[in-house]
């Protein structure tokens, strides 16, 4: 029996254009594809995704599309800088439009923090 590729979609929830978990995530999706997985990365400072609005979000532009490659992943990586102790509001606005797929009994998500020394 033929082994199939994990699909894996990686987030970068970070906004910031030098941002470190961007960079982070890049190589951890460059390591995964380099070990057979189907990476597709998610980068909220190229592919904004608007404010949550429970009324609204699902007949947003592009929503489907986005929702389709959040259903395709067998594990998503969420990568988010610590922002005062918390995840950055990109990363909490993604979780807000997608919630159902990280509910209790989802086993397919991983989290990545970073956290940048000050300057």
């Amino acid at each position: 029996m033929a082994q199939t590729s994990l699909n894996i979609l990686a987030v970068a929830g970070s906004l910031h254009r030098d941002s470190v978990t961007r960079t982070v995530i890049n190589h951890v999706a460059e390591r995964l594809r380099a070990e057979g997985c189907l990476v597709d990365v998610l980068d909220f400072e190229k592919e904004p995704l608007a404010l949550y609005n429970p009324d609204t979000a699902h007949e947003l532009p592009g929503y489907a599309e986005l929702q389709a490659r959040v259903e395709r992943a067998d594990v998503i990586v969420l990568g988010t800088p610590d922002y005062h102790g918390s995840v950055s509001g990109a990363m909490k606005n993604f979780l807000d439009h997608f919630w159902h797929e990280f509910g209790a009994s989802c086993s397919r998500q991983s989290w990545l923090r970073t956290k940048r020394g000050s300057r």
